[in-house]
């Protein structure tokens, strides 16, 4: 079976979508499948356009705030139109399968126009939902056009691959359409894992911090004072409604070695989401990280957001909804190997057999 797989699969991006990209490429070549790397990636410069008019669209697009998502402001610029020619050029190549992941909106439409150039099926993965995306503005007659050619673009997929069960009931509800669920899972290859050096006192915090992800919740912690806080972020936490008697070390941005080497050496890791519905889809990838680790994970967020459904099947994790003694909770060690992102890929392969 031989594969196109369109994606922004960079090596030099450490981005969540590319990694996935990367890690799906490489699994399904080990499984024997042919497997075509067809990156859409661009460097991230500016963008070539098409003279004024280019100008103009960039205005356009920017105008909207992410109003539109199934089309941007490279589906009229000339890397577009270099991807479609390097597209025609394996036109003389035999595919069965054409997999695209969005985003960004060309590689469906690339994907569309490979489905019929090679008489192939399509397979759809939607990182995010494109025009349901929950946390996009919502102009109504803009998200009404904005939905409507997302439904257009659906029709030509064969089967439609979402990361979290809450993407998968949108879809159902919204479009009708039914997708199978696929979560981003752990690498294997844990580097660290015979050299960890747990400090007990130890919480650490990995991503953004905002106005919805702050750390006010982490009062419901006793005896906070014991306790030292670690941030990798790029914003400053103090900004963000930390206990005022909580030892704060705030880390710059690391490697991702270094990342890896930090989180195995806390004893507590903090994930925070919204509590909002807007919140109950979203599944950052540092989740499956957090997991692979075996430490306690310190939650702040929905009961009904697909992350609780995924640490209530980890087990080791404790729920920042009331107050909370940290000495007195039991470790339980387990398999987490469910989730693992080569057990998650089992799932595709019974995907791409069924076509």
């Amino acid at each position: 079976m031989k594969i196109l797989y369109i994606a922004e699969s960079s090596k030099n991006s450490l981005s969540p979508g590319s990694n996935r990209a990367r890690a799906t490429i490489e699994y399904l070549l080990k499984e024997s499948f042919d497997v075509y790397d067809f990156d859409v990636s661009k460097i991230k410069k500016r963008s070539p356009g098409i003279g004024k008019r280019h100008n103009v669209l960039n205005s356009f697009f920017d105008s909207l705030k992410g109003s539109i998502r199934t089309l941007d402001k490279t589906i009229f610029s000339s890397f577009f139109y270099q991807q479609i020619h390097k597209l025609y050029k394996l036109r003389e190549e035999h595919f069965d399968i054409i997999f695209v992941s969005y985003k960004p909106p060309i590689v469906i439409f690339l994907g569309i126009m490979g489905k019929f150039l090679f008489r192939a099926k399509l397979v759809i993965e939607y990182r995010d939902l494109s025009s349901l995306f929950e946390n996009k503005p919502k102009f109504f007659l803009i998200h009404q056009v904005d939905c409507l050619l997302d439904r257009i673009l659906l029709c030509f997929a064969d089967r439609v691959i979402v990361v979290s069960p809450s993407q998968a009931r949108t879809l159902k509800n919204k479009f009708r359409v039914n997708s199978t669920v696929i979560y981003n899972g752990f690498d294997n290859i844990n580097p660290f894992e015979q050299t960890i050096s747990i400090n007990k006192k130890t919480i650490t915090y990995i991503g953004t911090l905002s106005e919805r992800r702050n750390l006010s919740k982490l009062n419901y912690i006793q005896k906070i004072s014991s306790f030292k806080l670690q941030v990798l972020s790029n914003e400053n936490p103090l900004l963000f409604n930390p206990p005022t008697d909580l030892e704060i070390d705030h880390i710059q941005p690391v490697s991702r070695s270094k990342m890896f080497k930090t989180i195995q050496q806390s004893e507590f890791l903090l994930l925070i989401e919204g509590i909002d519905s807007k919140s109950h889809a979203n599944i950052p990838s540092k989740i499956f990280e957090y997991i692979s680790t075996k430490n306690t994970i310190l939650f702040i967020g929905s009961e009904l957001s697909d992350v609780y459904d995924i640490l209530v099947k980890y087990k080791n994790f404790i729920h920042l909804n009331k107050y909370q003694n940290l000495d007195s909770f039991s470790i339980t060690n387990h398999d987490v190997s469910k989730f693992s992102r080569d057990l998650q890929l089992i799932k595709l392969m019974g995907v791409l057999y069924e076509l």
